[in-house]
């Protein structure tokens, strides 16, 4: 998946000054970064089984799904788990929905895990969410959303196409609901919260 193609780099004093200590920042910056990794992957995979669910013709009844070996990336560090919603403070939890709104031109369905995540760091939280409603306002988090999806299905596409791979059909009854999970998780969620990602990555960036 390409990168979001918008750049904010704050300075590190400013994490320091609203609170964080080094350590915070390490395992925030680990935290986002497997958010990324795996936003990645899953929305070029969901992308490919939306597809696929939708178009029978890709389909064939003696098909079977196979692993393949991928090389072995460095360890992944352990996260601390995501604090549940009721768990919060009052104005925490405010937080996590005012910044989950942010972008959406409706009520969300959803409320993102890494902002639930990023509520353990309230400072860091509150700084993301300044750093986004700049962004909403001017339309760009909806014009990344769009481009992290016209990606996401050129890039599945390409996947799904080619004629050594096939894919057993969805079963008839659930296609419906199974296509309509799918896309709602893809456009609504992942392909927001990529770019929101890549451009908190940078942020968090050390000078």
């Amino acid at each position: 998946m390409p990168a979001a193609n918008v750049t904010i780099i704050l300075p590190t004093s400013l994490w320091r000054i609203v609170g964080l200590s080094d350590s915070d920042l390490t395992g925030i910056r680990s935290l986002v970064a497997q958010y990324n990794l795996t936003n990645a992957a899953n929305i070029i995979g969901i992308t490919a089984l939306a597809h696929v669910a939708r178009n029978p013709a890709c389909c064939s009844n003696d098909a079977m799904l196979d692993w393949m070996e991928v090389p072995s990336g460095a360890p992944i560090a352990a996260i601390p788990s995501v604090p549940k919603l009721e768990a919060l403070a009052p104005d925490i939890r405010s937080l996590v929905y005012f910044v989950n709104g942010l972008g959406e031109e409706g009520q969300p369905t959803m409320v993102a895990s890494l902002f639930r995540h990023l509520a353990l760091w309230p400072s860091s939280l509150a700084v993301t969410t300044a750093l986004l409603a700049s962004l909403a306002q001017s339309g760009e988090l909806t014009r990344l959303r769009q481009e992290t999806i016209q990606a996401a299905e050129r890039i599945a596409g390409e996947l799904i196409s080619s004629p050594g791979v096939g894919f057993p059909p969805a079963p008839e009854a659930a296609r419906e609901a199974l296509v309509r999970a799918l896309d709602l998780f893809r456009t609504t969620l992942i392909a927001k919260m990529l770019p929101v990602g890549q451009i908190l990555s940078l942020a968090l960036k050390p000078a």
